[in-house]
């Protein structure tokens, strides 16, 4: 299993959570759980 890099990902492409968030969809919240591997088992959650 990898280790989930998001928030070194995010700061060496000089993208902001937020803007990420939006990208894709979902939440900011959804996007800092993810970053600090707090996970919803159902994948509807991180929709908005």
């Amino acid at each position: 299993m990898e280790v989930l890099r998001l928030k070194e990902l995010l700061k060496e492409k000089c993208v902001s959570g937020k803007e990420l968030a939006e990208k894709v969809n979902v939440t900011p919240a959804s996007i800092s759980n993810i970053s600090k591997a707090i996970v919803s088992q159902n994948p509807t959650y991180f929709y908005k």
